[in-house]
């Protein structure tokens, strides 16, 4: 699936992104992704993390990342998964 449209932050939206990749949260892992943009900005905005470096473990789709990124995080690293496959969402999410 190739992804068509953008959001207003220039960006596809995760369920979008989701679909593209074939990704699914495991819940025998423990795994949620957290597609409400509202709470994933709430938490970045508790987290008090502008001009920090942040390292999120399992970002899946990225929607915690974006907040992140949206609140003033400098850079965000994140683990790499053979299940979800190499993402560079440091090249995505620096637009913001």
């Amino acid at each position: 699936m190739k992804i068509t449209t953008l959001g207003e932050d220039g960006l596809p939206p995760l369920r979008e992104v989701i679909a593209a990749h074939g990704l699914s949260a495991r819940k025998s892992l423990g795994q949620n992704f957290i597609l409400d943009l509202n709470l994933t900005r709430r938490i970045a905005r508790e987290a008090g993390i502008a001009g920090a470096n942040v390292y999120e473990v399992g970002p899946g789709p990225g929607g915690l990342t974006r907040a992140l990124f949206a609140e003033g995080a400098v850079r965000a690293a994140e683990w790499l998964s053979t299940r979800t496959g190499c993402y560079d969402f440091q090249d995505i999410y620096t637009q913001i």
